[in-house]
């Protein structure tokens, strides 16, 4: 398998809290800025996000049924 099949595969553990808003894995903190959006393929998003509290930067994704709501 190439490394690109491997990296479309990848789905990363989600950030949420049991609300479904994004949450820090660092800190834990719902608030973050949103600073690059890369659409996939298949009809995801990932967003690149940084904690407003902590500052690390860390990644979400939605699906395409969350993207079409």
């Amino acid at each position: 398998m190439a490394s690109t099949e491997k990296r479309r595969d990848y789905n990363p553990p989600p950030n949420v809290d049991k609300d479904g808003y994004p949450v820090c894995p660092d800190c834990g903190f719902q608030g973050s800025e949103v600073t690059h959006t890369y659409p996939w393929r298949n009809g995801k998003r990932s967003r690149r996000r940084v904690c407003d509290h902590c500052g690390i930067p860390y990644t979400t994704t939605q699906t395409a049924e969350q993207v079409d709501k």
